[in-house]
């Protein structure tokens, strides 16, 4: 019972001039950027892998096979999408506003793989040391959307997709400017992302479609029969990952037309990861988004 009384005491304290409103926006995120990678100077690790071909199969724990993920071309090919909806006249503060953000990127993912042995070399050899670079020839494949007739809102290379909900508390400052508001405040924000291309990444789809079992006698037949590099893309593609999360400092404004329940907004939100958006990837975090866009006033 008391807690329906609260409920009730907060409702009737909102004043009769509140206005709860929905908007639709555009937006630019800054957060982001990508370490380039175009140097073949890390080996995928497997943790326990069956490698070779016929009487010289052996399992070996703990190793390195010779191959790369490259990563170039970091781009946002056009602006993000996102809404928000927000009530006013909150006891003790101007407003409450929760706010969803879409943003895409995409870049040059590549995956660099033993084409065959090299001339002179040996599947004993090959098996004795699997992480010799020196006994292979190898084969670079890009690992994009439009090399396997993928399409995603237009996007060609390898994509990354991020969502974002924020929730904030706002106090409204020089009150006197109506229809003109200005806000400040803050809240926190949750990230949902697809998967970096990293090395942790391909590594364990390339056990799941191998089955934890590489012809290190001729890696890129096999790939290409499982299709390992396919796989990879659309796992990409179709996955989001856990939320990460953090805090942001934000300031706007509302302009509402003087009779109909229409009006401008826009937002600069400050964001403060606590969590890193990839667990593999360094992506940043830090920055700047803007939005700006078209509310309605429902009320």
């Amino acid at each position: 019972m008391k807690y329906k009384c609260i409920i009730l005491l907060l409702f009737l304290s909102i004043n009769g001039g509140a206005d709860i409103g929905i908007g639709i926006h555009i937006e630019k995120d800054l957060t982001l950027s990508m370490k380039e990678v175009r140097t073949r100077n890390t080996p995928l690790h497997f943790n326990r892998l069956t490698v070779g071909t016929g009487a010289y199969q052996a399992t070996l724990t703990d190793i390195d096979l010779p191959i790369y993920i490259l990563r170039t071309g970091w781009r946002q090919p056009f602006p993000g999408l996102g809404g928000k909806a927000w009530i006013t006249g909150v006891p003790f503060l101007s407003s409450l506003e929760a706010g969803l953000h879409l943003n895409f990127w995409e870049y040059n993912g590549s995956i660099v793989y033993p084409d065959t042995l090299s001339p002179g070399s040996t599947v004993q050899q090959a098996v004795a040391d699997p992480s010799d670079s020196s006994l292979y020839t190898f084969v670079k494949t890009p690992l994009t959307l439009g090399r396997y007739g993928y399409s995603f809102y237009g996007m060609q290379g390898t994509p990354f997709v991020k969502l974002m909900i924020n929730i904030d508390a706002r106090k409204a400052l020089l009150r006197n400017l109506s229809p003109f508001q200005l806000f400040a405040g803050g809240g926190v924000f949750f990230h949902f992302s697809t998967p970096m291309l990293s090395r942790e990444f391909a590594q364990q789809a390339i056990y799941e479609r191998t089955g934890g079992v590489v012809d290190i006698a001729n890696v890129r037949e096999q790939f290409q029969q499982k299709k390992v590099e396919q796989y990879i893309v659309s796992k990409i593609k179709q996955r989001l990952t856990r939320p990460a999360f953090g805090f942001n400092i934000s300031t706007g404004f509302t302009l509402k037309a003087p009779i109909l329940p229409i009006g401008l907004y826009g937002d600069a939100h400050y964001m403060l990861p606590v969590t890193a958006i990839d667990p593999y990837t360094y992506l940043g975090g830090y920055g700047f988004v803007f939005d700006g866009g078209l509310a309605v006033m429902l009320f």
